[in-house]
């Protein structure tokens, strides 16, 4: 019987493994899709509309060794449901403090015109900028949604570490620090969204560890670092904008290759009551 149960794991695992591999391939494929046709064709751009001011603005930000395009149909998405969104490329090789400055300056200019917060959605290396502007200008912001963040560092960030943003992203450098050294500020929401087999971060939830109810830890079970942003995860990201995401306490496990709502949101009284807390097994 044993024998039996450790072969229906192991064979539950390669199951599960097969489907993410899927997954990231895909998303691998997209992203570089989307590179040649920006490479190619250009951007399309938004040029931000006043019936949108009163939605708080969106910034996005990508990750290492991106550029705009990796966030593209993202930007596409959330300007169709009616928000102003900017997806501007930062100089990722550069000190990441100078891109901070430099984005800090943009977010003040989107509250002078629309009067409204900034919501901030980073991926990989841009969440970690997203924190770090949250820290820096916290009257300014109102959400920050953290994608695939490298909460202490990352190894493979070695590998570039001849540039100054590659020393700034190897594990536990003093930039990587000072996040770990204060709490995250009250007054903003945090969401932590991690890929449950995400191989690039193998230290998930390590930050803010406090039980802060301003910060919420979601968990991605069928999905990579990549996947983080491709459509599928585009509801989620919509629901935690327009403050329909209901995440409770603990880690929130969302699969979104089971339904398109694997979690609670408010209004839906179809899921029911949302539980306090909804661990991942």
């Amino acid at each position: 019987m044993r024998l039996r149960k450790k072969t229906t794991a192991a064979r539950e695992w390669i199951r599960k493994l097969t489907i993410v591999s899927r997954v990231e391939y895909r998303a691998g494929r997209n992203n570089i899709q989307r590179h040649l046709r920006y490479l190619f064709e250009g951007k399309d751009r938004r040029i931000w509309r006043p019936e949108h001011y009163s939605r708080n603005p969106v910034f996005t930000l990508h990750g290492y060794l991106q550029g705009e395009a990796s966030l593209m149909y993202l930007e596409k998405f959330l300007y169709e449901n009616g928000f102003n969104v900017d997806n501007t490329p930062y100089p990722f090789y550069r000190d990441l403090r100078f891109v901070e400055e430099r984005l800090a300056r943009r977010i003040r200019r989107a509250y002078e015109i629309t009067g409204k917060k900034a919501d901030i959605i980073g991926h990989s290396t841009g969440a970690m900028i997203a924190l770090a502007l949250a820290r820096r200008i916290p009257d300014y912001i109102d959400k920050v949604i953290a994608l695939g963040i490298p909460e202490s560092g990352s190894e493979f960030a070695i590998a570039v570490s001849f540039l100054q943003s590659g020393r700034q992203l190897t594990p536990w450098n003093r930039f990587m620090k000072r996040f770990s050294e204060d709490s995250f500020p009250p007054g903003i929401k945090l969401y932590i969204v991690h890929g449950k087999w995400d191989i690039l971060i193998p230290r998930k939830f390590s930050l803010y560890r406090d039980g802060a109810r301003n910060i919420t830890r979601i968990l991605v079970r069928s999905s990579g670092h990549l996947g983080l942003i491709e459509k599928r995860i585009f509801p989620l990201i919509l629901d935690i904008l327009n403050e329909r995401f209901w995440g409770g306490n603990g880690v929130v496990a969302y699969d979104p290759l089971i339904n398109d709502q694997g979690y609670p949101v408010r209004g839906d009284t179809r899921l029911g009551e949302p539980q306090e807390d909804r661990s991942p097994s």
